[in-house]
């Protein structure tokens, strides 16, 4: 009798902690709900918690992230190339000679990405009549 008894209250204590279960929400649903996803996260971390729940709040979490983050500005770089473009936009032929230089030598450089860029907007019959030919040429 012991044992029935003993068999019954587990299967109700079983009963008992599986209907305090939350409802599982969707890696969607998190994404949308962007506090609620803060606040399940550092619970699942401080808890230490893998339930579906947690999965999906973090999976949630990091792709608003992904999509929400800024785009980084790295200090110092870009100058170089952004003091090219202004030059190769007065003189179009300089920035054929050096587009023509770098393909040669192979180079890699900011100023012959500055070049390339140029020959590129150059090549543009409809803005530029007079050079597209002569730069589609250097970009074949």
């Amino acid at each position: 009798m012991k044992k029935i008894v003993l068999v019954f209250l587990m299967m109700i204590g079983g009963l008992v902690l599986s209907g305090c279960k939350e409802d599982t929400k969707s890696v969607d649903w998190w994404y949308k709900n962007q506090d609620q996803a803060i606040l399940k996260v550092k619970e699942c971390n401080k808890s230490g918690d893998d339930t579906p729940n947690c999965k999906n709040a973090i999976q949630g979490k990091f792709l608003y992230d992904q999509e929400h983050a800024p785009i980084p500005k790295f200090s110092g770089m870009g100058d170089e190339t952004d003091k090219y473009e202004k030059i190769y936009a007065e003189n179009p032929d300089l920035a054929f000679s050096d587009y023509k230089s770098c393909k040669e030598t192979k180079s890699i450089s900011e100023k012959c990405d500055a070049a390339l860029y140029a020959a590129v907007e150059y090549s543009d019959a409809k803005k530029h009549p007079e050079l597209s030919a002569k730069f589609k040429e250097i970009l074949k």
